[in-house]
């Protein structure tokens, strides 16, 4: 028997996006066999970043981003063109993030900078063996839930 994917994504999200003391992210909710999670903040300008680099889905889990009250924000931002834009939507989705140090323009496109540090947890879920985890280092794991783009890379790396 295999555990759920879509529980593991919903923890590198939780792990991840879920260390911003301005988001909350609700449990997985499943309507007619599509799971979705909700990362809910009151903070406008993030909410509208954040919808615009988080992944639409991670896996087979359904990402939305909702005010605290569960409306959700009207308004996207154009997909970035360039690594500049995507640094700019970065740059205000992450702020006041504990894991996010900086982003800056590479030779290859952006590159998001990020604490060495490791985040832990329980595969958990449906199935899954007892006693094993998820070990990642943090920017490995932001790395599978942010949005890549056709027209520039994305390089993910720690702080010396």
């Amino acid at each position: 028997m295999s555990y759920a994917p879509w529980y593991l994504q919903a923890n590198k999200l939780k792990y991840t996006f879920g260390a911003d003391s301005d988001l909350v992210l609700g449990e997985v909710e499943e309507t007619n066999g599509e799971h979705t999670i909700h990362i809910r903040t009151n903070n406008g300008e993030k909410a509208i970043a954040l919808q615009t680099i988080v992944a639409q889905s991670v896996g087979e889990l359904k990402v939305v981003v909702t005010q605290l009250n569960g409306s959700p924000y009207i308004g996207l931002l154009p997909p970035p063109r360039t690594a500049a834009d995507f640094l700019t939507y970065a740059g205000r989705a992450l702020r006041g993030h504990p894991y996010f140090v900086q982003g800056q323009e590479i030779h290859s496109g952006a590159g998001l900078i990020f604490s060495k540090t490791i985040i832990q947890f329980p595969y958990g879920g449906i199935g899954s063996p007892p006693f094993t985890f998820f070990n990642a280092i943090v920017a490995d794991a932001f790395k599978d839930v942010i949005s890549q783009y056709s027209d520039f890379a994305i390089d993910y790396a720690t702080s010396p």
